[in-house]
């Protein structure tokens, strides 16, 4: 145990962005000057709160770039399962949105949170949970008797807790402006989202619920979360005594977190696919409030704006809506190259211009957002969308805009078939823990050709499509490595893939000449037919992707007729297995998805 704040670690003096990632550069080649062994999973314990993907730049760096994102993080897989120990192995069926900066605790953290609170308080006391939905579950799943109110802002409450909101123990509340419910408790658990602003509300929340000599337990985030964190957790001691409350207990690395799938998302773009999903932990501070001063409320932030929300399968859609009347054109604008997940910070600029927000950590702009909106809701509801929107502008549309509602309808098709195919694979374990022992633990031909028909082998839900692709040199050494982040086939006739891969698929990656090696899966598919202004435009957006920037690769496909672009993500090597191919196809379809969830647009 230590004093709060903890500002030992030489991260604390990082006073912005580049400063951090120089001092985490340093700290990096440090370590591993004197642990050469070390692998990621260690640095990222010994970096505290520090982003998984600013840790393997580090490492790179460190290494003079000599190895890939794939050597970095390799671990033996017994290594990797006991990291992930104590992370959840079930997901809730309402997934957490980046908005609602929701973290869940591991079930280890909750049970040992759930012991602390029984500890402090009697039979009879009333619990309070300040964005804490972990902690109101887990209470429920070991049967405790103790009464719990739970305040939280995230609209899935009605469907998490179906009984508790219906006998107000689950309310909505925004804790930074919302009227404050006339309740209080004994034991009060806040985990709020790690900026000062929001610290400080919760905390102010906390007062006004908790009874003179009650106990508030507090998730404080560490110092290497984001610069100038040291200063805010300093200010944060200072709001403390303000509001009345003494320091009982301070503990470092108390509390651990399930990485969010929204998180998962943001992390797979930045070619991070292999890492503890628990990496993401917390120190503890126990509080008790001596007495009740009056202090006035925290002003919210800037950053605080009103989504309006609507769902589309397993996909969450928030919504920035205008208030303009009349048309304005629905389809999103990509705010990222290829659509990918943005950083989890608050801190990236593109979110400053998101009108429309995923729960796969997606965002995009729109002019005519609060049609968009309409537009979801009615496809949520099996109702038409052009309806949709004719009723909110109040007249027929004319057949330009038409044409843009039939756009924004297929775009958020082929979104929600992403991320509801990203989400399934998120629940399948990965290759390595997937295949039988005995197949991963050698590199000995142990799986058979038959194995192909079977996804679940290489980590993919059972209804996907599967393929297998042939490379030549150094093509699949850039799929392996990373380097190349989207697949391109051109062919003078509609042959596969053209048209016959869907979002969600598995990609068997075979060797020219020799056996499959790899898997990797669709995450975005584009099909065209090629004239000049789509030759223009795939060489323009997609050359870097593709790794095609020597003029040869194009001369070789001019004269295609028809090209198919695959964006593609995890990428596993695998043992080598054999697979008997005697003609001269370039792709082969072992299988069309279940699903056919496909939603391209041209």
């Amino acid at each position: 145990m230590c004093s709060f704040p903890d500002l030992s670690h030489p991260l604390a003096a990082a006073a912005d962005e580049p400063a951090l990632k120089r001092l985490v550069i340093d700290f990096v080649k440090d370590h591993l000057t004197v642990h050469p062994r070390a692998n990621f999973a260690d640095l990222l314990k010994c970096l505290p709160g520090v982003y998984p993907a600013t840790v393997l730049t580090a490492m790179r760096l460190a290494r003079d770039g000599s190895c890939s994102a794939r050597e970095l993080i390799k671990a033996e897989s017994g290594e990797r399962r006991r990291s992930l120990s104590g992370a959840a192995t079930k997901t809730d069926e309402v997934l957490p949105h980046p908005l609602d900066s929701e973290w869940r605790f591991t079930p280890r953290t909750v049970s040992a949170l759930l012991r602390r609170m029984s500890s402090c308080s009697s039979t009879s006391s009333l619990w309070i949970g300040l964005g804490t939905p972990s902690i109101l579950k887990g209470k429920d799943e070991a049967g405790l008797s103790r009464r719990m109110i739970l305040l939280d802002t995230n609209s899935a409450l009605v469907h998490l807790f179906p009984q508790h909101v219906a006998t107000g123990d689950a309310l909505l509340c925004d804790l930074v402006v919302d009227p404050i419910p006339r309740v209080t408790g004994d034991v009060i658990v806040a985990d709020p989202p790690w900026y000062y602003e929001d610290m400080a509300a919760f905390l102010w929340v906390a007062q006004q619920v908790c009874r003179v000599g009650g106990r508030v337990i507090l998730s404080t985030p560490k110092i290497g979360t984001r610069p100038r964190i040291g200063r805010d957790l300093q200010k944060l001691a200072k709001w403390i005594r303000c509001l009345g409350f003494v320091s009982e207990t301070f503990e470092r690395d108390a509390i651990e977190y399930q990485s969010p799938f929204f998180e998962k998302n943001a992390l797979r773009a930045e070619g991070l696919s292999a890492y503890p999903e628990n990496w993401r932990t917390a120190d503890l501070l126990v509080l008790r409030l001596e007495k009740n001063t009056r202090v006035a409320r925290p002003r919210p932030s800037e950053f605080r704006k009103h989504w309006q929300e609507a769902a589309f399968g397993t996909m969450r859609l928030r919504v920035l809506e205008n208030k303009r009347g009349g048309f304005c054109d629905p389809s999103l604008r990509s705010l990222s190259v290829g659509d990918h997940p943005v950083s989890v910070s608050r801190r990236d600029p593109r979110k400053e211009k998101a009108k429309i927000w995923t729960s796969g950590n997606r965002v995009f702009d729109c002019a005519g957002a609060k049609l968009f909106l309409a537009i979801a809701r009615a496809l949520e509801t099996d109702q038409c969308p052009a309806a949709a929107v004719e009723a909110s502008i109040g007249r027929p549309l004319k057949p330009k805009e038409l044409t843009r509602v039939d756009i924004a309808v297929r775009q958020l098709q082929q979104l929600a078939a992403s991320e509801n195919a990203e989400f399934r694979a998120d629940q399948i374990r990965t290759p390595q823990d997937s295949v039988p022992h005995d197949a991963a633990s050698s590199h000995s031909n142990k799986l058979d050709v038959r194995d192909l028909s079977s996804p679940w082998r290489f980590g993919a839900p059972p209804d996907v499509g599967i393929h297998v692709a042939v490379f030549v040199e150094p093509f699949l050494g850039f799929v392996l490595n990373g380097k190349k982040t989207v697949e391109s086939r051109f062919s003078l006739t509609r042959r596969a893939p053209f048209k016959q891969v869907d979002v969600g698929d598995l990609v068997l990656l075979k060797k020219s000449g020799g056996p499959i090696v790899g898997s990797c899966r669709v995450a975005q598919t584009w099909f065209y037919v090629i004239d000049p202004a789509s030759w223009t435009q795939i060489r323009r957006e997609f050359a870097q992707a593709i790794c095609a920037q020597d003029s040869t690769f194009w001369i070789e496909r001019a004269h295609a007729k028809y090209a198919t672009l695959l964006r593609i993500d995890d990428v596993h090597a695998l043992p080598p297995v054999k697979f008997a191919k005697k003609d001269r196809r370039g792709w082969v379809v072992i299988r069309r998805s279940e699903a056919k969830t496909a939603f391209n647009l041209l």
